[in-house]
């Protein structure tokens, strides 16, 4: 499990994620599929994600997916609700 960096997480919690986003999800491919990475707010953040990934090993590795489902959401049946 990754330790959260204080500073960082101090200056994230000023900012607000809109309900209605998507995540951006850094994932594995070939041999790593399965695996993720980050989940990011915003492309940009993902990107710089595997920026950050590739020279510790995954270099072209991995792959950017922005999730089906918004946040706070859940799909039930195949119909979205809100949660």
């Amino acid at each position: 499990m990754c330790k959260k960096e204080k500073s960082t997480m101090e200056e994230k919690s000023q900012s607000l994620i809109p309900l209605k986003a998507k995540l951006w999800i850094v994932m594995g491919i070939n041999d790593m599929e399965g695996m993720i990475y980050a989940f990011c707010t915003t492309r940009q953040k993902a990107e710089k994600a595997v920026k950050l990934l590739e020279p510790e090993g995954l270099d072209n590795m991995l792959t950017i997916k922005q999730a089906q489902l918004e946040i706070n959401n859940v799909c039930l049946n195949g119909t979205n609700i809100e949660i």
